[in-house]
């Protein structure tokens, strides 16, 4: 549980490196349109932040499972690893981008993988379940954090 709590918080490490340099990029040119974000990143950088994360998670020395975990958290099924983390990590930022958490330029811009809900035993009903539950958690720690709010 420490495991995949930890690659959840870090997965898109690798867009802290280039947050700087994506405030000035055009992203409205005819060639980006229908890429995803991932797709537009090694355009412009050679690189996704997910491969960029797993550089940094490399040289800070993490665990392997960590690593592999931050580079296929938006392609789980590219993992050669096929541990259940970054389909597990995968889930967990795709139902926080269904629900608008946390949205960054790139929106919710990545497919779920099928391979995904498959690895992790999961159907289309118990995701929806999944959003629903994670919804409602989200709006009651909102409405603590807005009722303790001075």
């Amino acid at each position: 549980a420490e495991e995949a709590y930890t690659a959840g918080l870090i997965c898109d490490v690798g867009k802290l490196v280039f947050e700087a340099e994506l405030r000035d990029l055009n992203l409205d040119l005819p060639e980006l349109e229908g890429k995803n974000f991932a797709e537009v990143e090694k355009i412009f950088f050679g690189m996704s932040h997910a491969d960029m994360g797993a550089e940094l998670a490399r040289r800070w020395e993490f665990p392997e499972a960590l690593m592999d975990a931050i580079a296929h958290h938006h392609s789980p099924s590219q993992s050669s690893k096929k541990t259940a983390l970054p389909a597990a990590v995968h889930i967990a930022d795709n139902i926080v981008n269904r629900l608008g958490i946390g949205l960054g330029c790139d929106g919710a811009s990545y497919a779920l993988e099928a391979y995904a809900l498959d690895r992790l035993g999961l159907s289309d009903g118990s995701l929806d379940h999944l959003l629903a539950q994670t919804m409602a958690q989200f709006q009651e720690s909102e409405s603590l954090r807005k009722g303790s709010a001075i």
